[in-house]
């Protein structure tokens, strides 16, 4: 038996979608909708207020301070600037928070 497809012009996502580049003082607020294994780390799919889905790379800054069990949470990511690691290497920074 052949099932229907139920779906309309309606049912459309109709938010839309971009990946983000982060500037200095960057500032991303949102709900974590969920997170995803990249090709690179771990990549976040954020809804903004004006219900815009953001993506969010991977960062190694950010890999392991967002969790399975932050997804559906308000967050907020600052981008602070490069910084430095303890071998020297830069890297993009990151202030987290979760509510």
């Amino acid at each position: 038996m052949e099932e229907q497809d139920k779906f309309n012009f309606e049912d459309k996502d109709k938010r839309t979608k971009h990946m983000h580049d982060f500037k200095i003082n960057d500032t991303v607020i949102g709900l974590l909708i969920e997170i995803n294994e990249g090709t690179y780390g771990h990549e976040l799919m954020i809804e903004t207020p004006e219900k815009e889905l953001i993506t969010v790379g991977s960062y190694t800054a950010l890999d392991g301070k967002l969790k399975n069990s932050d997804i559906g949470k308000a967050i907020k990511i600052v981008y602070t600037g490069d910084a430095k690691s303890k071998v020297g290497k830069s890297y993009m920074a990151f202030d987290v928070y979760v509510k």
